[in-house]
């Protein structure tokens, strides 16, 4: 699923589901529908809305991948292992560790 348009779709498909379940869930309301299908209702409408946060989140990821990126990369810093071994402790304070 990285085809921009097809991402596209899949977004204003799953915004246009979310308005069609907030408009039934408020149709209940205005009916009388009974305490439990209203929070069926409202739990729907949170289970869809994450799904459209989902595909959002996976659209804009893609849409950031299709831009050319014009910077150089960071150049990579060397670091060496040697500066390691001069953090280890001189003289007395080496007296406390165990000796084999």
């Amino acid at each position: 699923m990285s085809d921009p348009e097809q991402i596209n779709l899949y977004c204003q498909e799953a915004s246009n589901i979310i308005a069609h379940a907030e408009a039934v869930a408020q149709s209940l309301r205005q009916n009388g529908a009974c305490e439990g299908h209203n929070l069926m209702a409202a739990q729907c409408i949170v289970a869809l809305k994450h799904l459209g946060q989902i595909l959002e989140k996976r659209r804009r990821h893609v849409t950031f991948d299709a831009v050319p990126h014009t910077g150089d990369p960071p150049a990579p810093i060397n670091r060496h292992w040697l500066f390691a071994l001069s953090l280890r402790p001189r003289g007395k304070a080496r007296a406390s560790e165990a000796r084999t």
